[in-house]
């Protein structure tokens, strides 16, 4: 497997998980402001003890409307519902935006990285990130890759993050 490194590095900001509309409006504002290319706006939060996981769907409107603003969203998704429910709103309802589906540490199902990976390659606007798994084990990671290498996502659209 070859990674290659980009020309230029990759801004991505933004809250751990989205809270409101209002958080998701004053990223957008001050991303913009600054130029960034993708803007964190998760949905769905893993977490590793019950707790708040996400405002959910609720919020898939806000992220469009971050989009319409000018900034390019970076949605999690835990499962492939979850993608296709983002990306078909952001690609039909802001139609110049980007988008990126990040695969995080804590998702460890290739089945659903494979599915997720499908989804993104359906169109040329959609990036998929993976973040490294929460273990340290590099073959592991590689295999990650793999799978949604398998998926049909273009390696030139797969960004990989080293989380720590």
């Amino acid at each position: 497997m070859t990674i290659q490194k980009l020309p230029n590095q990759i801004f991505i900001v933004g809250p751990c998980a989205v809270e409101n509309r209002e958080m998701v409006m004053e990223t957008a504002k001050n991303s913009r402001e600054f130029g960034v290319d993708f803007v964190r706006l998760s949905l769905w939060k893993p977490r590793t003890k019950p707790g708040f996981e996400g405002v959910g769907e609720a919020g898939i409107d806000w992220v469009v409307e971050a989009a319409n603003m000018g900034v390019n969203p970076a949605v999690e998704p835990i499962i492939p519902e979850h993608a296709a429910k983002v990306a078909q709103a952001v690609l039909t309802r802001a139609p110049k935006a980007k988008l990126l589906l990040w695969i995080g540490a804590r998702n460890q199902n290739h089945i659903i990285q494979r599915e997720i990976a499908k989804i993104a390659a359906q169109d040329e606007r959609i990036y998929l990130m993976v973040k490294n798994q929460v273990w340290s084990n590099e073959k592991h990671w590689e295999g990650i890759v793999e799978h949604v290498l398998d998926g049909g996502i273009k390696p030139s659209r797969l960004l990989l993050c080293h989380r720590g």
